[in-house]
């Protein structure tokens, strides 16, 4: 039902009635099958295998019939004779249980996109424990909830998403990024009166911190960027428009290696 090779020129064969194939031909003399048995202790969550994606930490996460599951080294399926899939845990219970997933694919913070045959597109945090979007034809411009695949456009952050309706794209705030700055653009510069979205901060080195000051030093507003894209809603701590003026824009890594300093003007 699907074909994955993971970073480390693992095979990933996804069947629709028994689990997943897995083998890597230059590396291990066995192949492994892992298979959902149900009232057993399953090694994978479901019994049909949808789609499959790596993560940027190498892990594999696995679609099914019955939700998600993951390996967090996928080279451990070869050396452990029992080995169970991590499952993760949103809502009191096991990652979208009980739900189809048809497609899944990382973005540039590690965060999963999730489609699902009936229930619209899930984003979840970088280890599925919380959610941060959940889009359905109900209450967003998609044509329908039965998702046929997600892709992500490392480069901007764009998301794909075919359904069964037809193709559309979201502006997503999560961009591929290095541990280093490159090229840091501030968009739109200056803000005008009638501007009403969002501020981008693009170029950034992975998970930046980024202060938002006015000319004095008074911090305005501060976000972590989502691989190398932070973005603002142009309102401060109390949910108001800054004044018209200069404000000052300092990011750098938790280390406070790459730090850089960027104008903003707010006119009036």
């Amino acid at each position: 039902s699907s074909v994955f090779v993971d970073k480390y020129d693992n095979k990933w064969i996804g069947s629709r009635t028994g689990g997943v194939f897995v083998y890597n031909e230059s590396k291990y003399a066995l192949p492994r099958f892992l298979q959902y048995v149900k009232g057993t202790k399953e090694e994978i969550c479901g019994q049909d295998v949808k789609c499959m994606a790596s993560d940027l930490d190498g892990g594999v996460w696995i679609g099914t019939d019955n939700g998600v599951c993951f390996f967090s080294d996928p080279n451990e399926v070869f050396l452990n004779k029992t080995i169970k899939a991590s499952v993760p845990v949103y809502g009191n219970k096991a990652l979208l249980k009980g739900e189809t997933i048809t497609s899944i694919d990382v973005d540039g913070s590690n965060r999963k996109w999730i489609g699902t045959l009936n229930s619209g597109l899930w984003l979840f945090s970088s280890d599925g424990s919380k959610l941060i979007s959940h889009f359905e034809k109900e209450n967003s411009p998609l044509p329908s909830s039965s998702i046929v695949d997600v892709k992500v456009n490392q480069s901007n952050g764009e998301v794909f998403i075919a359904t069964d309706q037809g193709l559309m794209s979201y502006g997503g705030n999560s961009m591929m990024g290095t541990d280093e700055n490159a090229s840091v653009i501030v968009y739109p510069n200056p803000i005008t009166r009638e501007f009403d979205g969002y501020l981008a901060i693009s170029g950034l080195a992975n998970s930046s911190l980024v202060k938002i000051t006015d000319i004095s030093g008074k911090l305005v507003y501060q976000v972590k960027s989502e691989g190398s894209l932070a973005t603002w809603n142009v309102l401060d701590y109390t949910g108001r428009r800054p004044q018209p003026g200069i404000y000052l824009i300092f990011s750098s890594k938790e280390d406070g290696t790459e730090a850089i300093v960027s104008k903003l003007a707010i006119l009036d």
